[in-house]
């Protein structure tokens, strides 16, 4: 019989999550070209330019954590590039 430990979790977790998707959003934005800001407004939490066209996007991000039973879905940034999730081990 295995015992498994409950984790808490604690009240910044999703304040963090959410941090850590704005962060990687404006990572990629950042390798693709664009000049990025992280912006505090209601609805838009990050500001991207693109030089080459002159165009400016406010993108909202939402970030999420997987759930016990929610391992084999995924969130592809890459709608072109099919989603493919290792076996478990």
């Amino acid at each position: 019989m295995e015992d498994t430990a409950k984790i808490t979790k604690s009240g910044y977790f999703s304040k963090i999550i959410g941090n850590f998707g704005e962060n990687l959003v404006c990572n990629w934005l950042s390798r693709s070209g664009f000049e990025v800001a992280l912006i505090d407004h209601t609805g838009i939490d990050v500001l991207a330019y693109q030089r080459a066209t002159r165009e400016r996007f406010g993108i909202t991000v939402r970030s999420r954590t997987r759930l016990t039973g929610t391992e084999n879905e995924c969130v592809n940034l890459f709608w072109h590039q099919r989603c493919q999730i290792p076996p478990a081990r």
